[in-house]
């Protein structure tokens, strides 16, 4: 009965956390749409939009929030450099993954269908 209690407790504890070995899904996914609607009105780059191939600056936040979201989603730390150059297509790939990592996690309008 002890152990029971203290499984719950701690479940409870995670979710209403929402942090699990140092990840978290709503900061995670704040940071996502934030960087979303960067792209959507195009100040990921330092001039606006770039030629999918080629490198450009990417803007102080831009390069911020990909930091975090990186550190929170790779065991390694970073899947995608987070200097100031990138390409448009880097970028999106890395929105895409982190989309696509954080359709794992179920959430309460997908738990009532």
């Amino acid at each position: 009965m002890e152990n029971e209690l203290r499984l719950e407790f701690g479940m409870n504890l995670l979710l209403k956390d929402d942090v699990v070995n140092g990840f978290s899904y709503s900061f995670s996914l704040a940071l996502l749409k934030k960087l979303q609607q960067l792209k959507k009105d195009n100040k990921l780059f330092w001039n606006g939009n770039i030629d999918p191939t080629q490198e450009g600056a990417i803007t102080d936040m831009a390069a911020t929030i990909m930091g975090h979201l990186s550190g929170q989603i790779s065991r390694h730390g970073h899947v995608l450099r987070t200097d100031s150059s990138q390409s448009s297509n880097q970028v999106n790939a890395f929105i895409l993954f982190v989309e696509e990592f954080l359709a794992i996690f179920p959430t309460k309008a997908k738990k009532t269908k």
